[in-house]
């Protein structure tokens, strides 16, 4: 997924999905919080605010959901 997030060339976002940012939301995952959460948390909201950048970033994240 962070292969796939990091590709995305034609959107805005601020920095690519970091390997922090990752980590942050697997730990989220393993202490209980639904997977979609943690990625939206985690991943989606830091990267952006732009509503196309989010469904498209959503997008890659939905196809490892």
């Amino acid at each position: 997924m962070a292969t796939d997030l990091r590709r995305l060339s034609d959107i805005d976002i601020k920095a690519a999905a970091s390997t922090r940012l990752l980590i942050y939301a697997a730990k989220m995952i393993q202490s209980g919080c639904p997977i979609n959460k943690a990625y939206q948390y985690c991943i989606v909201e830091p990267l952006s605010d732009e509503p196309e950048t989010i469904n498209a970033l959503k997008r890659v994240i939905s196809a490892y959901c």
